[in-house]
């Protein structure tokens, strides 16, 4: 991933049975107004808090470390902040590479423009055997994606799409949406 000097990638990193052989989430943010990586990682771990970010994740899951790497990729600092941000539905998860799909979303269109992460924990409850997410769990997903995008602005820490290589057009994009998809997905492929 390339990190621009003004920006840091964020690693949400699981644990518990729901993740027994681990999990992580990878976003970037602007590092301009906070820019110790220490910092940017107590502020994540506000935002996830305020947020209720695992409200709707299964108690078998939980985030453990909060690891925050400033750009540039070569010579930017990083750090790593241990935390426990623990889900709060009850019930068993899912098979572990089954997640929820959230797509990141900024005003550029085309595949530059379009990132995603997967959210381990799902509850069984919450998913048909046809791997499709109730309505309700989806909009529940949603306002905890939304609030915390907000919190991290709040925080002057906007959420970013970064780029896998260095280039001018490669520039980080501020995202403007989450959007949470109704079908379950695993990180190698989508089902369909």
């Amino acid at each position: 991933m390339f990190i621009p000097a003004s920006c840091a990638q964020v690693n949400l990193i699981f644990g518990g049975n729901g993740a027994p052989k681990g999990a992580q989430m990878t976003f970037g943010v602007g590092a301009t107004e906070v820019d110790d990586p220490v910092e940017i990682a107590e502020h994540v771990r506000d935002a996830l808090e305020a947020s209720n970010f695992l409200a709707n994740s299964t108690s078998e899951l939980y985030i453990q470390t909060i690891l925050v790497k400033r750009g540039p990729n070569e010579t930017g600092p990083s750090a790593e902040l241990g935390v426990q941000i623990f889900g709060e539905t009850s019930g068993n998860a899912v098979p572990p590479q089954v997640s929820v799909l959230v797509r990141k979303s900024t005003v550029q269109g085309g595949r530059k423009g379009q990132g995603r992460y997967f959210m381990p924990g799902i509850p069984e409850s919450a998913v048909s055997a046809a791997g499709i997410l109730s309505q309700q769990y989806v909009s529940d997903i949603q306002v905890t994606q939304d609030a915390f995008k907000q919190e991290l602005a709040d925080s002057l820490m906007p959420m970013l799409l970064l780029h896998s290589v260095e280039g001018s057009s490669d520039l980080p994009l501020a995202i403007t949406k989450l959007t949470v998809q109704s079908k379950v997905a695993t990180q190698r492929r989508r089902l369909r």
